[in-house]
């Protein structure tokens, strides 16, 4: 989900803008909090310890789908 950990705002830089200089991290743009994209963990800034909440996708025929869950 496109939101910060440390406080629910998008990580974009710009619009589908996520990484850092390196390709590494994904930098929310407001605190600055690194997250490893592998993961969602944050790796350093004012949430180091917390995640970003995955979405489950899945993948077939060259096509990418969101799975919905039901909320609970």
């Amino acid at each position: 989900v496109n939101s910060c950990a440390h406080v629910p705002v998008e990580l974009d830089w710009q619009e589908g803008d996520f990484f850092d200089l390196t390709g590494h991290y994904l930098i929310c743009a407001t605190h600055g909090a690194h997250y490893e994209p592998s993961s969602g963990h944050c790796v350093m800034g004012p949430c180091k310890g917390k995640r970003l909440q995955p979405l489950e996708m899945r993948e077939r025929d060259g096509n990418i789908y969101l799975i919905q869950h039901p909320k609970e």
